[in-house]
């Protein structure tokens, strides 16, 4: 699970049992696929709220960092449906049972209230001269128990309302026991393009310890159908989750785990550190003393390090925290998300980002189709009751805690050139620590604009600075919070001009 539904404050939140850096357990533990954690507690206070709800994403805009009003060009859907609820899971489903039947007629009545919000959206958010949507993520719960007829009816509405580009990427998640060979060539008839298949383990014990709804066998059949898809050219690509650390695993069955992955030959691979919440069946166990087996934080860090080892060695680029990807085969939703550009969101818990408002939708179906009435009548209104605006400073700390997660880094000329030298400055200043523990690297990109640093030769530039691979993504948050300190203290200068902003966007006071 790789989407964007949930917030990515959650990755610099202390998490509790979490001690690797990934987006949480799948599909943001997707996203936190589905959800994500890190190594090392973060001080709240230095946190606090700024970075409320982040979630989805896809190829990012052509400028970074994308200004907060950029028209959106990514999507995504919630479809909330599960056969049962992991014991790890506390993202906003609604539990329908192994009937196929159930699934299909709840996914009916739930697609009245998303695609009324998708056009009532359309009203306010499709801004003249927009460019179409670049990527269309359809995340859950599990979006393959929906029949074909209606993941087809949903993109069409999407289609309708936004736009979606030619060669747009589309990706359907999908669970191993929930789709066959004709209803996968069914999704790729509707337009979708690449697939996401939550595995988490190829252990069955695991999987039975996880409250996967799924076998191993499951899983290998599901495998092999993408496979011949992606083979027979119908399938652009494919993604495949594990998750470590569950109850019980030891170092060991997590290297099967990973080989298992990279036999399987997916394009794209989401490794995330389990997380126990206090909503879950986990969470329950862990509270009164019941859930036994979670690994150490050593141990937990040692399997964050042999991913990021079995994954490189045989070719995957680890471009992101928890993200591995073949050549050409980022998920460009998620690449969006990682650089902070507004999206759109739609369907219940589905947390958006627009016009500098990031806003989560109920979590609930019925207060969730409540709410669609309410913005049908209202609109931003219903959505600035419950969301929070993002000022200028949160702006700056959202793009550079991101930035930090991804293998490319942040340009620190890019940044000084929108938020200032003092903030640049302030971000080298907080990385020097990490940097001398060879935690963080800085090299020079070539055409990068220049910037004056004060006491510095006039056009003297910043360069890129990376956190490196494992060492520094593992221990991301501390070395993110340290930066998030100076950032916080720092002058930032009044905007009179952005990348990548619109002519309606008004000068911004920095501060």
């Amino acid at each position: 699970v790789d989407g964007s539904l949930y917030p990515v404050a959650t990755a610099l939140a202390p998490r509790r049992r979490s001690h690797s850096p990934s987006l949480r357990p799948p599909s943001w533990l997707r996203r936190v696929d589905c959800s994500v954690p890190n190594a090392g507690m973060v001080r709240p206070s230095v946190i606090g709220t700024v970075l409320a709800s982040l979630a989805a994403g896809a190829r990012g805009a052509a400028h970074w960092p994308a200004h907060p009003h950029a028209p959106p060009a990514h999507a995504y859907v919630h479809v909330p449906f599960c056969r049962r609820r992991c014991y790890y899971c506390d993202f906003p489903i609604t539990v329908v049972g192994a009937r196929p039947q159930a699934a299909h007629e709840a996914v009916r009545r739930y697609m009245g209230p998303l695609c009324r919000e998708i056009r009532a959206a359309a009203t306010l958010e499709r801004q003249p001269g927009a460019p179409p949507l670049q990527t269309v993520y359809i995340g859950g719960g599990t979006p393959s128990l929906a029949p074909a007829e209606e993941i087809g009816a949903l993109l069409r509405e999407v289609r309708d309302a936004f736009g979606v580009a030619e060669g747009a990427e589309v990706t359907l998640e999908l669970d191993p026991g929930t789709f066959d060979d004709e209803s996968l060539a069914a999704y790729l008839a509707c337009g979708v393009n690449r697939a996401s298949i939550g595995v988490q383990s190829f252990d069955g014990a695991r999987l039975e310890a996880a409250g996967r709804a799924h076998s191993v066998d499951d899983g290998a059949r599901a495998i092999a159908l993408l496979q011949r898809a992606r083979e027979g050219g119908t399938l652009r690509s494919w993604s495949l989750d594990l998750i470590g650390g569950l109850p019980g695993e030891t170092l060991v069955e997590w290297r099967a785990s990973l080989l298992a992955a990279v036999a399987a030959c997916p394009d794209h691979i989401s490794v995330y550190d389990l997380s126990v919440e206090p909503r879950t069946a986990y969470g329950r166990w862990e509270e009164a003393g019941k859930l036994k087996g979670l690994p150490s934080e050593e141990a937990s860090a040692d399997m964050y390090r042999e991913a990021a080892a079995v994954l490189t060695e045989v070719g995957y680029e680890h471009y992101e925290v928890s993200s591995y990807a073949r050549p050409g085969h980022r998920s460009r939703h998620n690449c969006a998300y990682w650089r902070n550009t507004p999206f759109l969101a739609f369907g219940t818990g589905a947390a958006s980002y627009t016009r500098a408002l990031r806003f989560s939708r109920p979590r609930s179906i019925a207060a969730y189709a409540e709410w669609v009435s309410e913005f049908e009548r209202h609109g931003v209104a219903a959505q600035r009751k419950g969301g929070e605006s993002v000022g200028p400073r949160d702006w700056l700390l959202e793009t550079v805690m991101v930035g930090l997660r991804r293998s490319d880094g942040i340009d620190l000329d890019q940044l000084a050139a929108v938020f200032g030298d003092a903030a640049a400055r302030a971000c080298l200043l907080a990385l020097e620590p990490a940097e001398r523990r060879g935690l963080v690297s800085r090299s020079q990109v070539a055409g990068s604009a220049a910037s004056d640093v004060g006491g510095g030769e006039q056009g003297q530039r910043l360069g890129c600075v990376r956190l490196s691979s494992p060492e520094g993504f593992l221990l991301s948050n501390d070395i993110i919070a340290d930066v998030f300190v100076k950032l916080n203290t720092c002058v930032l200068p009044l905007i009179t001009a952005l990348p990548d902003s619109s002519d309606e966007v008004a000068p911004v006071l920095m501060g």
